[in-house]
């Protein structure tokens, strides 16, 4: 009996001894502080992530929200720059959405050019935003890139060609009366921008009396036209006297502000001498070079003073000595003076009348 005691003392020591050794495995790992740091620096490196993704979705929000009005733009040269860099800038998020701003300010860009083609000269029409367009394009997308070259090189002489037969055609079809060949050129025509302001001024009294409203419409058409030629552009005052001469046969109660318009324009303009009317194009090919000058008298001031004479003498007197230019003033000058000693003394009655 004292043995089988012992035994049960000893078996129960054993088993308090060797219960903390088995229990141990089950109690956590004390944390140590190597372990928090690097969970705090991982939750930070994620937090900074998402911040990241936040101010990256919000910039290229923005992109999109300003693309959308850049599209609006009415100076198409900032359209095109404008596009063009908004392309750029999304291209590493949203190369798609910025392929598609590329091709759009590429248009944006040829119809800039166009414009600033104000007097078609020799050699290759103005192809310097285009050009810029390709150059950014280019760092981004080069099959696009090669596309944008190909459309330079193919329209360069191209569209010269088809300008230079536009406005032979433009030109013709006022010789002829063509009223409705005036307007199809005028709505899709390689033109100028004072090719189109002339267009738009001679169909507009062609049109005079059979169809007033169209007509004022089309005067309105080419005043916007003619002001959106630069203010320093000879151009600009000869554009705004076609549209006073034209405002003469469709509504003459408007011909004094047309004529003012015309003065102000002119005295910003250095080069303007009021009696070059005249509208000059020309084409290279390489056969030969063609040059056509065609005469727009109604670009000068003579005709428009001397017609302002006979209805307000006064007031002509005060606008033509409003033009600062020497010349121009001259001209309109004499014009005011000539139109008035041209007039005719009325029919003196007869001695029978006076019986």
């Amino acid at each position: 009996m004292r043995l089988s005691h012992i035994a049960a003392v000893s078996a129960a020591c054993v088993v308090l001894c060797a219960s903390p050794v088995h229990a141990q495995p089950a109690t956590s790992k004390p944390k140590t502080p190597t372990d928090a740091a690097g969970r705090d620096k991982t939750s930070a490196m994620a937090e900074a992530e998402r911040a990241r993704e936040a101010r990256q979705e919000q910039a290229r929000a923005l992109l999109f929200s300003l693309s959308g009005e850049a599209r609006s733009f009415r100076d198409q040269t900032l359209r095109a720059r404008s596009l063009a860099r908004i392309a750029d800038a999304l291209w590493p998020v949203a190369a798609e959405q910025g392929r598609v701003l590329f091709r759009e300010a590429w248009e944006a860009a040829g119809r800039a050019d166009r414009e600033s083609e104000q007097t078609l000269t020799l050699g290759e029409p103005s192809l310097h935003l285009r050009r810029d367009v390709l150059t950014l394009a280019a760092r981004r997308d080069r099959p696009l890139a090669e596309e944008f070259l190909q459309k330079l090189l193919t329209t360069s002489r191209c569209a010269r060609a088809r300008a230079w037969v536009d406005w032979v055609l433009a030109f013709r079809a006022v010789e002829k009366k063509q009223t409705e060949a005036a307007l199809e050129l005028i709505a899709g025509g390689e033109l100028t921008r004072i090719q189109r302001v002339w267009l738009l001024t001679q169909t507009a009294k062609l049109l005079a009396k059979t169809d007033h409203e169209k007509a004022q419409s089309l005067l309105d058409d080419a005043r916007s036209e003619a002001r959106r030629l630069d203010r320093l552009d000879p151009d600009r005052p000869r554009g705004l006297l076609a549209v006073a001469n034209a405002q003469r046969l469709v509504e003459p109660s408007r011909v004094w502000d047309a004529v003012a318009d015309a003065v102000e324009a002119a005295n910003s303009a250095d080069g303007f001498t009021g009696e070059d009317g005249r509208l000059a194009s020309n084409v290279n090919s390489k056969d030969r070079i063609m040059k056509r000058t065609d005469s727009a008298p109604d670009f000068d001031v003579a005709g428009v003073f001397g017609e302002a004479a006979r209805t307000d003498l006064e007031r002509a007197i005060q606008l033509a000595r409003g033009l600062k230019g020497e010349a121009p003033r001259t001209s309109a000058v004499i014009a005011v003076a000539r139109a008035v000693l041209s007039e005719k003394a009325a029919p003196r009655p007869s001695a029978a009348s006076k019986d």
